[in-house]
């Protein structure tokens, strides 16, 4: 209990949408940031593969996918700047981190995703101003992902 709760806090101690994902992508936990970015319900995602996630545009998912063995083979960190579209339909321009864990016997891979701008219908960007996000919610959805 006590291990989850501090998993929890430090998930949701940060700017950054975090989604954790096993070996094979499918989406086990993401912070609170993660949810107000994408105003995603967590019954969308939540045992996904995270390339077929709705916030990943439709022509971008091969290219998440590409991302994701690259970090599984390589063991390594990938970075990029991507295009993704909140379940409001409002474009968002983001920086996106894939990282792989390694925790015991579990291998899983770790994408953070950072706000950078609106982004207009004729891909202009729009504004730079971070998108407001509520304060940590009570809710420990580690302890839900087991």
């Amino acid at each position: 209990m006590l291990a989850s709760i501090h998993q929890d806090y430090i998930l949701n101690s940060t700017t950054k949408g975090i989604c954790i994902c096993d070996w094979n992508g499918r989406v086990l936990v993401m912070n609170d940031v993660f949810y107000e970015m994408f105003k995603i319900p967590e019954r969308k995602i939540k045992g996904a593969k995270l390339y077929l996630s709705p916030h990943i545009p439709s022509l971008s998912r091969f290219e998440a996918y590409r991302m994701f063995r690259e970090i599984q083979m390589a063991k390594t960190k990938r970075e990029y700047d991507a295009i993704r579209v909140r379940n409001d339909g409002m474009r968002i321009h983001v920086e996106i981190e894939g990282s792989s864990l390694q925790m015991g016997y579990h291998a899983l891979l770790m994408i953070t995703y950072s706000f950078k701008a609106l982004v207009k219908e004729d891909e202009q960007i729009v504004t730079m101003e971070p998108i407001p996000i509520n304060s940590p919610k009570s809710i420990n959805r580690l302890s839900q992902a087991k």
